[in-house]
């Protein structure tokens, strides 16, 4: 996170890929620690560090987001940098700044936040006899009480079981967006780009558009983009030439997944099992 903040230091709006360039001139990277991947995905060490350190820095205020996949240095960070830090790291950021243990959550919950966790899902009777008849409300209310996390483990589950390939490991999440490559076959051989608006406000044709460059620096030549909230006329038309962008309301997905019967039980009647997703 501190080469990060340096290289933001000339206040300058910077990309996601001169930010990694930045940080690798910054450490004197070897071409041995270039090519490091990460122990599960495509990408590589510095590439996947470099993004959550923007999303870390992001979340104490010390970094902003000018527009999708560019970034600048707050005020905040230049302080910070004058203050010569020897060491950035999540401690340092929660000892320091309120506003970073707000925004984020830790990736690797204790069982107290998994139990608190649970909890938000709908309370549902162990005979599930007395579940609605309308499954995809249900996985609808899952999917809309629940924090990021959950809802990326959901929508996991629900890609894997329409025969595509997708892990929470490989998907960064925030509190307004859950984005990441997932593949289109189990041999990981078609990598697409999965991107979910989980934010309240309408999604916009440009919402869409900005897709394109996180596109691009994950090597990826389609994308789903799916809104959890409302979408705006021109963003569901949105085909921008040469791309290959499908936009989807997360109620269509669902509609698609209680279709073809996935987690759905028949108890007198088809319901939805909700543990199939959340456990």
């Amino acid at each position: 996170m501190l080469p990060l903040l340096e290289f933001l230091s000339d206040k300058k709006v910077h990309s996601s890929d001169e930010c990694v360039d930045g940080v690798c001139e910054i450490l004197n990277l070897s071409p041995d620690d270039l090519r490091e991947r990460v122990r599960k995905g495509n990408r590589t060490k510095v590439v996947d560090r470099t993004q959550w350190s923007k999303t870390y820095l992001g979340w104490a205020e010390l970094v902003r987001t000018e527009r999708r996949g560019y970034y600048v240095i707050t005020d905040k960070g230049l302080e910070l940098l004058a203050k010569n830090p020897k060491h950035i790291d999540r401690n340092f950021l929660i000892e320091n700044y309120p506003n970073f243990v707000i925004n984020s959550k830790s990736k690797k919950e204790d069982s107290h936040n998994k139990k608190l966790k649970a909890s938000t899902v709908p309370q549902m009777d162990s005979t599930r006899t007395d579940l609605s008849d309308k499954p995809s409300d249900t996985l609808l209310d899952i999917l809309k009480t629940t924090d990021p996390y959950c809802i990326a483990r959901v929508l996991c589950k629900i890609l894997n079981s329409i025969g595509y390939y997708c892990q929470v490991d490989e998907l960064l999440i925030c509190k307004s967006s859950i984005q990441g490559k997932f593949f289109l076959d189990p041999l990981k051989v078609f990598p697409a780009f999965l991107f979910v608006n989980i934010s309240s406000q309408k999604v916009t044709r440009n919402d869409v558009g900005q897709v394109l460059q996180l596109m691009y620096d994950n090597t990826c030549n389609s994308a789903l983009y799916l809104v959890m909230n409302e979408m705006a006329e021109d963003a569901r038309r949105f085909n921008a030439p040469s791309t290959n962008i499908k936009t989807m309301d997360i109620k269509h997905l669902v509609d698609i997944v209680v279709e073809k019967g996935i987690g759905v039980d028949i108890v007198e009647r088809r319901v939805l099992n909700p543990h199939f997703f959340t456990e």
